[in-house]
């Protein structure tokens, strides 16, 4: 009985000896692949794409891209500049509050009431701020302009004039409207040479006739901890970078734009970064919280040659695919009492309580 005893004791030392034996050998296996993998990774940290992966990309962006059918935003924006790259930021009289409507089918129908828009001028030796209200749309046939109040920062006066256009009106379309509505800096709208959407470069990338594969490179980067794709033009002069989150539908999360000098020296010239995004309805994710800066400072340059500015960016309030939208929203609407310039059928009115309309002028 003691003998059995005794090799029931040695076989379950053995057994327990070859367990532990096998998870030294296991744990050393995964040693030496981690290992690998950092000599991998510190030897070329942004992996190339290869192209098939871009191609299966693509369909995904796609599909992110168009499930966007309707969003309003309501957001503000504010200025801040410093004298120094070590200063804190200050606030500065810039600023911009709104609330926006955009179609996700037809890019171009929309509509941004601006309640408080407050912008810096110069004349070469005086600066001053300018301060006005207006509301801007498109509905797809017409575009509409209303100018409520202008003038000077904290001195305005009431504007009570619109024009009907038979275009889009270039307000709307300014790079200010789209920055400080989001559009911008959202993969819905924002665009790669102000014509491609995200998807078609990547759809692109194997046809030659594109030369989408000499002009970028896909890489994959962490974007400010975030792990992301990167797109970057391979233009010599400049650089423009993309970083896409696709842990968050293909969100845009990152934008930048660097120009090379002809002394070789380069210069951050525009950077937006997103800090906060929302998911505003199933597989959309929108910004919520957004930081702009332009001509950023070099350390190449003296301190006086530096422009220190920067927009920071909030929404109150986003809501996406509502299925109460109705697109009458984008008319925009003439107030009563209103001068309205109509350069669709070349008159003048004025909006009138009863007849709606006085006569031509």
């Amino acid at each position: 009985m003691i003998t059995n005893i005794s090799k029931k004791i040695s076989m379950e030392a053995i057994r327990d000896g070859l367990y532990k034996y096998s998870i030294s050998i296991l744990l050393g296996i995964i040693l030496i692949l981690f290992i690998r993998w950092l000599t991998v990774w510190a030897e070329n940290p942004n992996p190339i794409l290869p192209v098939n992966k871009l191609k299966d990309l693509a369909q995904q962006i796609k599909v992110a891209e168009e499930n966007l059918l309707n969003i309003k935003i309501t957001s503000e924006a504010w200025g801040e500049k410093r004298e120094l790259l070590s200063d804190p930021w200050q606030r500065t009289p810039v600023y911009q509050s709104s609330t926006a409507w955009f179609s996700g089918i037809l890019d171009n129908k929309a509509r941004v009431d601006v309640s408080k828009d407050i912008i810096e001028v110069s004349d070469g030796t005086t600066l001053s701020y300018r301060e006005s209200s207006y509301s801007v749309g498109f509905d797809g046939q017409y575009g509409r302009l209303v100018r409520h109040t202008a003038g000077y920062y904290g001195e305005t006066f009431s504007r009570n004039e619109g024009q009907l256009l038979s275009t889009v009106p270039e307000e709307l379309e300014s790079k200010r409207i789209g920055t400080l509505t989001g559009k911008n800096v959202s993969l819905q709208f924002a665009r790669i040479g102000n014509d491609y959407r995200f998807s078609q470069i990547f759809q692109w990338a194997d046809d030659p006739k594109t030369k989408v594969l000499s002009s970028f490179e896909f890489t994959r980067e962490l974007f400010e901890g975030v792990r992301s794709i990167k797109i970057k033009t391979k233009a010599k002069s400049s650089q423009e970078s993309w970083w896409l989150d696709p842990g968050r539908g293909f969100a845009l999360i990152g934008h930048e734009y660097i120009k090379t000098f002809k002394d070789g020296s380069k210069r951050v010239m525009f950077q937006a970064k997103v800090s906060k995004l929302k998911e505003v309805s199933t597989g959309i994710w929108w910004p919520m919280e957004v930081t702009i800066e332009s001509n950023l400072p070099s350390p190449l340059e003296p301190p006086e040659k530096n422009n220190y500015n920067r927009f920071v960016w909030h929404a109150s309030n986003v809501v996406a695919n509502d299925p109460a939208f109705k697109d009458s929203i984008f008319t925009v609407p003439f107030p009563e009492g209103y001068l309205i310039d109509d350069k669709v059928n070349n008159i003048q009115y004025r909006v009138d309580k009863d007849t709606a309309l006085l006569q031509q002028k």
